[in-house]
């Protein structure tokens, strides 16, 4: 099973409490200090946490007065972007990897202008199948540019690479999405178990962090028979 990073479980320990009720609308979570005391976890790390979660319109701060949560908002399952291991554990299901492959190529034009980096330079290609309770969800084909994220090896495919990455200094901060409704074609019918023509969601994404460099690019294609992408809109 894939291990969380103790912000990760901070944000899972307060998600849940929302969606048992423990927390309802409008109500002031525990403090920092309360929860690092029940978590045995850092004030640091539940800060950035409760940072994140502000990030994702899941609470609000009121100065003085503490951290509340959120109108609850009706599709908040899965956000749709990065991070899968991350949104499955959310969903309280078992990520999982299959049909992993890693290739050491040298970057395109394409790809040199996707990652800001010169034609020619090493990339690491990725290809892989997402699972959450062995359920295949998602076909992913990134790439990531090496001299940036270091050596991956094939076993670093089965869980996370955000969080490899994040192990490794380089944090995601944002990244531009572009959504396609597209029919599944022969490869992608078997990488994720579904019917030639079937709907997929192709996702391409650049991730970048917070200095603006992309660490990586590429398509995701997400099937819809037994999995949906939600989306709830907030006013900025």
């Amino acid at each position: 099973m894939t291990m969380k990073n103790k912000y990760e479980v901070v944000i899972d320990y307060i998600n849940q409490r929302i969606d048992s009720g423990f927390y309802k609308a409008h109500q002031m979570i525990d403090s920092e200090n309360e929860l690092a005391e029940a978590l045995n976890i850092s004030r640091v790390t539940v800060r950035r946490a409760i940072d994140e979660l502000v990030s994702d319109r899941v609470l609000y701060r009121q100065h003085g007065r503490g951290t509340f949560v959120r109108s609850i908002p009706s599709y908040k399952e899965f956000r749709n972007g990065v991070g899968f291991t991350r949104e499955v554990l959310r969903r309280h299901e078992i990520p999982s990897s299959k049909d992993m492959e890693l290739r050491r190529i040298f970057a395109n034009e394409e790809i040199a202008q996707q990652l800001q980096i010169i034609v020619g330079d090493p990339v690491w290609e990725v290809k892989r199948t997402r699972c959450a309770n062995n359920v295949p969800i998602v076909f992913e084909h990134v790439y990531f540019p090496e001299k940036l994220v270091g050596i991956l090896v094939e076993d670093d495919l089965s869980g996370s690479l955000y969080a490899l990455l994040e192990a490794r200094g380089i944090q995601f901060d944002y990244a531009d999405q572009a959504l396609q409704a597209i029919l599944a074609d022969a490869p992608l019918s078997k990488q994720l178990n579904i019917s030639v023509g079937d709907p997929l969601i192709k996702m391409e994404v650049i991730a970048y962090m917070e200095n603006g460099t992309p660490f990586n690019s590429g398509s995701s294609y997400y099937q819809t028979s037994s999995f949906k992408l939600y989306q709830t809109v907030f006013n900025s």
